[in-house]
């Protein structure tokens, strides 16, 4: 058996615009554990595998805080909520929905059917995460995920389609919620149900 070590470039953190210089002579660092305090461990750990293992990491404190679509941690993390968000509604609503009867040949939005690809692609992005040692894929994934889902989601109304369609709807959600699940998982991302 053999181990492969794989080496990563430095990162230079920048609080919006402003480099902060640091040297290890001088003293003038910033402690991981400090950065951890003030973003947070997912960020910290999703903007690290954001990019190839060779490619240099400009890391934007502020950016890793904020609370909008710019931030991917943020908007991957948002829309677990927001499905989580529409599973509950569904269930205070008392609807039932089973997923022996969906026909999934309804959904036809063009966003449906683009998420619908991005799910099947899923395995195909492991494999390829797995054995190139590129967990960057994983995100990047992520992101293209959420990106299509907040379009998905700013669209159309799940609830309020038709029985018929809402479920398949509702069902395409969950399939959506689950790879965010799994993915965030492999990485070491936690997913809010409420934001």
């Amino acid at each position: 058996m053999s181990i492969e070590i794989l080496l990563i470039q430095f990162a230079n953190l920048y609080r919006g615009k402003t480099k902060l210089q640091m040297s290890t002579r001088s003293g003038q660092f910033i402690k991981l554990d400090e950065l951890i305090n003030e973003i947070g461990k997912d960020a910290i750990r999703f903007f690290y595998l954001m990019r190839k293992n060779d490619q240099h990491l400009d890391f934007d404190i502020e950016l890793a805080k904020k609370k909008t679509s710019d931030n991917p941690v943020f908007y991957i993390k948002y829309a677990h909520a927001r499905i989580c968000s529409v599973l509950e509604q569904i269930l205070d609503r008392k609807i039932n929905i089973s997923n022996s009867n969906i026909d999934f040949e309804i959904l036809s939005l063009d966003e449906e059917i683009e998420l619908i690809d991005k799910l099947r692609s899923f395995p195909n992005v492991l494999e390829a995460a797995c054995k190139k040692y590129e967990p960057h894929i994983i995100t990047n994934y992520q992101r293209e995920l959420a990106q299509l889902f907040h379009s998905y989601y700013n669209k159309c109304n799940i609830i309020k389609s038709n029985e018929e369609l809402r479920n398949a709807r509702v069902y395409l959600l969950r399939c959506i919620q689950i790879v965010l699940s799994n993915s965030s998982n492999i990485i070491g991302i936690s997913l809010p149900e409420k934001m």
